[in-house]
């Protein structure tokens, strides 16, 4: 019976859970990427502990983050699972304390999905790394939260549970030296009584305060010991000093995060060549928003509870407190990222507004419950709520499956690479891997959008092992660029690799180079040595300089049909060069109709990578090409394929000696 009194109370946050588990299921089946890479590796050289006493090799002090890595291993689905649960926990935290903020479920449900829902986020919920602000904010919501439950009833276990939390986050990110300021913050704005503003209230207030002191004075002593530690604690950072240059653009982006509705406005019917000055009006109109919601406020108070006027709104509401906590959190949680940290990491890495996030949808959500002037109906209130919320999630949810679909395409992509790779005692050469994906055009102003997988600073090798614990140790891996073959798409696609040196592809077992089929990106297999291989007594061709096709054969390519949903056919060349032609020559390679050309192949082998006039004498290659046809426009039984050789320059066939037909 009692629950189903609290059924209504617990259907706003249970919403708020679902939309944002649904929202982020995907991210579930991600393998560990990026900076999970250099930070696992890290950890564990510092097992153990070890990493609570010195950052010797990594740039921060956060060991609390580092703990629950080391317990959970490199266990990709329970770190995103971890990262999923912290975000929706969170989410629910924000709910909480809004509703006892405002004294209105409906305020608690908006900040919560406008939270949950928050685009920024999307890099700090996707990529494990992220984890430190996933801690740092879960700290802070979780320790006020505690404390106000302690305040409303003393219970020592509360008290000490949030004193525990608060640790955790210090330790777990540098933000966490602001961590007095902001629980303080939320403390204080749900009990202004706890200040003497009165005399006659002074002693009773005295005794209140002494109850705050108590739970405070604690939390400001952890940061002030975290402060201390990152002071004399070993650790490779050459960070000093305040970084003020750009100012402009760094509060810019914070204004775009605040009126990010109307950022993307801008940007879809323009493109604006300045984004930090379209930054700030996005913002300074939001800001605006507020201070007319204010005045009209000021203008028309909330009713007191001896009013016996007729009201569409309850005396006891108070969406003024929450709307101001909001505005003041986001400053003070992003004031150490502009005082400290370069504009371009910053503008590189949106999950430094995970926590000021919090504050961004604490004052939408308060100004959204009533957002017309008190004397407005309550129906059109709601009315004209819901659709400022429908107006930022309809911004949010599409960004955020974006992104979402950018990380599942190099997800697959690098899947693919794993299996491929898993080959004892091989070498490969992967070309042209994409490090990060983003749109073209962009959504807002201000700061990246694309989704990072794997950058230069993260070896192939090093991914393949961290992901699969039976890894060969023998198999090695290297990344390079061919810039002549980058695959056009319609994202933008960077390879951040080391240029190509063909001479040197005589020294891999197999090469994979990166293509685009169906607007999705794939690495298909494109030759493989054949350093010991038989040589067969009768080859397909003879060519008379030095060069032989050995065989060839065609055959669909049925892993790369269902991964492309297309019709593909894949080619299998076996090329030999008894000697390095001393003429200029090309290979053609066409897929024939009857007499028609259905489409072709030409180029050098292995992707278009090693013409044969630099192969070593004796070398062989398997060489493999692929044709996608469209289905039903050839008949199967009509399909043959013309292979041959010619002199670029002349444009003359060269003779064959030695032939056999092959359909």
């Amino acid at each position: 019976m009692a629950l189903i009194k609290r059924l209504p109370y617990l259907i706003p946050p249970l919403l708020i859970l679902a939309v944002g588990f649904v929202l982020y299921r995907p991210a579930l089946k991600l393998m560990l990427f990026w900076d999970d890479i250099p930070h696992m590796l890290w950890l564990d050289t510092h097992l153990e502990g070890d990493y609570w006493l010195s950052s010797s090799g990594f740039p921060f002090y956060r060991p609390a983050a580092f703990t629950a890595w080391e317990i959970l291993g490199h266990h990709a689905s329970a770190l995103h699972s971890l990262s999923l649960g912290l975000h929706l926990i969170n989410a629910v935290l924000v709910y909480a304390l809004a509703t006892r903020l405002s004294r209105s479920h409906q305020a608690g449900f908006f900040a919560g999905l406008l939270f949950v829902t928050f685009p920024f986020s999307y890099q700090t919920v996707i990529p494990t790394p992220a984890q430190f602000h996933l801690w740092l904010t879960f700290g802070f919501l979780a320790s006020a939260y505690l404390i106000l439950t302690w305040l409303d009833h003393p219970q020592h276990w509360k008290l000490i549970l949030a004193w525990v939390v608060a640790f955790w986050a210090i330790f777990s990110h540098e933000n966490g030296i602001v961590a007095p300021i902001l629980i303080s913050l939320i403390v204080f704005s749900t009990h202004p009584d706890q200040l003497p503003l009165h005399r006659a209230d002074f002693q009773l207030t005295r005794l209140r305060q002494n109850r705050l002191i108590i739970a405070l004075a604690p939390i400001a002593f952890l940061a002030l010991l975290y402060g201390v530690i990152w002071q004399i604690i070993p650790l490779d950072n050459d960070s000093t000093g305040l970084k003020t240059a750009a100012l402009d653009v760094k509060v810019g982006q914070t204004l775009q995060a605040i009126g990010f509705p109307l950022a993307a406005q801008i940007r879809m019917f323009g493109d604006p060549q300045n984004g930090t000055l379209w930054a700030w009006v996005s913002g300074c109109v939001a800001l605006l928003i507020f201070g007319i919601w204010f005045y009209l406020n000021h203008r028309w108070p909330a009713p007191s509870d001896d009013d016996d006027s007729d009201t569409p709104v309850e005396p006891r509401f108070e969406p003024i407190r929450l709307v101001r906590l909001g505005l003041v959190w986001i400053p003070l949680a992003m004031l150490p990222a502009w005082l400290f940290l370069d504009v371009n990491y910053l503008l590189s890495n949106p999950r430094l507004h995970y926590l000021a996030s919090v504050g961004i949808a604490w004052a939408w959500g308060g100004l959204l419950t009533t957002p017309l002037p008190r004397i407005a109906p309550r129906l059109l209130q709601s009315i004209v709520g819901a659709t400022g919320v429908m107006i930022a999630l309809i911004v949010a949810v599409p960004f955020i499956q974006n992104r979402l679909d950018e990380h599942h395409l190099l997800n697959d992509y690098y899947q693919v690479i794993a299996d491929t790779a898993n080959v004892e005692n091989q070498s490969l050469l992967l070309v042209n891997p994409p490090a990060y994906l983003a749109p073209r055009k962009p959504t807002f102003l201000l700061g990246a959008e694309g989704s990072v997988y794997l950058p230069d600073f993260v070896s192939l090798t090093d991914f393949l092992r961290l992901n699969d614990a039976d890894f060969p140790t023998s198999a090695v891996t290297h990344v390079v660029r061919a810039e002549d073959l980058i695959p056009a798409t319609t994202m933008i696609y960077q390879v951040e690799a080391a240029e190509l040196d063909r001479a040197t592809l005589s020294s891999y077992d197999r090469v994979l180079v990166s293509r685009q089929i169906n607007g999705d990106i794939f690495a298909p297999l494109a030759g493989s040595h054949l350093s010991n291989a038989p040589i067969p007594t009768s080859p397909a061709a003879d060519f008379g300089n030095g060069v032989v096709l050995e065989s060839l054969q065609i055959q669909p390519d049925e892993a790369l049909s269902a991964a492309t949903e297309k019709n593909i056919l894949r080619l299998e060349l076996i090329w030999q060069v008894e000697m390095p032609p001393a003429e200029p020559i090309e290979i053609f390679v066409h897929l024939m109709c009857g007499e028609r050309l259905a489409t072709d192949a030409d180029g050098p082998p292995i992707g278009r990578l090693y013409p044969l006039g630099i192969w070593q004498a004796g070398e062989r290659w398997q060489d493999f090409r692929y044709f996608l046809i469209a289905d039903g426009l050839y008949p199967p039984e009509c399909l043959s394929v013309l292979v041959g050789l010619y002199n670029p320059v002349t444009g003359d066939r060269l003779p064959v000696t030695v032939t056999i037909p092959v359909n």
